[in-house]
């Protein structure tokens, strides 16, 4: 969440909301740590389990109705706080460890759907993957693998979505 405009927005409020965040994302400080992260660390948080996902909402235009959302990756670091996956993902040459945060991105969005069918919330979740995942050998049956240990989750309930580094 960037901020809170007040309805009907304008656009000055707006242009000014996304001019502080463009120039006040990160201080000096976070930047030179960012620029410093390494294959290791991101693999040590994996293993420490800090990687997470937050669900952003996805909302029908047609009647304002909850339909969905999307799972964002996020990294609890210890010392930086909650960081986005454009902080650190970059960092990460090796497809091994790649693979580990699409099926843990997935692992995570069918725990969550399971949770919330149980509610009784029948919400869709799309779920960011990258291409060179699904184009590896055996990308396909490690996702049908970790699908079948949730049986209750309708298959239409989950839609991929290709990174942007796919796109370019």
């Amino acid at each position: 969440v960037l901020g809170v405009l007040e309805k009907p927005i304008s656009a000055r409020p707006l242009e000014e909301m996304l001019a502080w965040h463009l120039t006040n994302q990160h201080s000096p400080l976070v930047s030179n740590v960012l620029n410093r992260m390494s294959h290791d660390d991101v693999k040590r948080g994996l293993e420490a389990s800090e990687l997470c996902l937050h669900f952003q909402p996805t909302v029908s235009l047609k009647n304002g109705a909850l339909v969905g959302c999307e799972a964002l990756l996020r990294w609890n670091h210890p010392e930086l706080g909650l960081l986005r996956p454009d902080s650190f993902l970059d960092s990460l040459d090796h497809v091994d460890i790649l693979d580990c945060v699409n099926l843990l991105i997935l692992e995570h969005s069918l725990q969550a759907l399971r949770s919330w069918i149980q509610a009784g919330l029948w919400l869709g979740v799309y779920v960011n993957v990258s291409q060179a995942f699904l184009s590896q050998p055996g990308a396909v049956d490690q996702i049908l693998s970790l699908a079948c240990r949730f049986p209750e989750i309708e298959p239409r309930l989950i839609t991929f979505d290709l990174t942007e580094e796919a796109l370019s």
